[in-house]
């Protein structure tokens, strides 16, 4: 005859089983999050400034170089006390180009800022005014980017009549391990005329 009686052995080794299998699922759901939000902290740091819009607009004489400030800065807190510069190596600076018939060339100088000016802004007449000194960029570069300490300027140079609009830049770079690439500055229009 068969016994109806149930042991706490019985009982106990299903439910521990269940427990080390929750404990198991509980901790592979922890390690995932983490590893989402370790990724995410490293490849979108958000160190710069978000894109501005449209801001400016110049004329421009062909073949005379234009300097553009491209208002690419460092991403203040939202309560508006971030940093006022940061140090990041810069590994390419892209312009978003929505329009150039007039077949306009854009390079980028590094601008080490001096104390005297607070702006760029666009200017024809070189960076002598507002850079103790320039770099081209050609490639990854170091940089304390701020509108007080560095900034990356715009060499813009037409070579025929017409219009360049620039809708931002798309700037790679990295601080430490962490890289990113954001679309940031601000939007520029330049007419060129002879």
């Amino acid at each position: 005859m068969a016994s109806d009686t149930v042991t706490t052995e019985g009982i106990a080794a299903p439910l521990r089983r269940r427990r080390v299998l929750l404990g198991r699922v509980l901790l592979a759901l922890v390690l995932v999050a983490g590893v989402v939000v370790s990724w995410r902290w490293f490849a979108n740091p958000n160190s710069l400034d978000p894109y501005y819009g449209d801001v400016e607009s110049a004329p421009l004489t062909i073949g005379q170089p234009l300097y553009a400030d491209t208002l690419v800065g460092p991403n203040p807190s939202s309560d508006g006390t971030g940093p006022t510069s940061t140090a990041l190596t810069i590994d390419s600076v892209t312009p978003v180009i929505e329009e150039n018939t007039a077949h306009a060339d854009i390079t980028f100088l590094m601008c080490v800022r001096n104390s005297g000016n607070l702006g760029i802004g666009v200017q024809v007449d070189g960076l002598a005014k507002s850079c103790t000194r320039t770099d081209a960029f050609t490639g990854p570069t170091d940089l304390n980017l701020g509108f007080s300490t560095g900034q990356i300027v715009a060499v813009v140079t037409a070579h025929q009549s017409g219009v360049i609009h620039i809708a931002g830049y798309v700037v790679t770079y990295h601080q430490g391990i962490r890289r990113g690439s954001q679309l940031t500055g601000a939007g520029m229009t330049f007419t060129a005329s002879g």
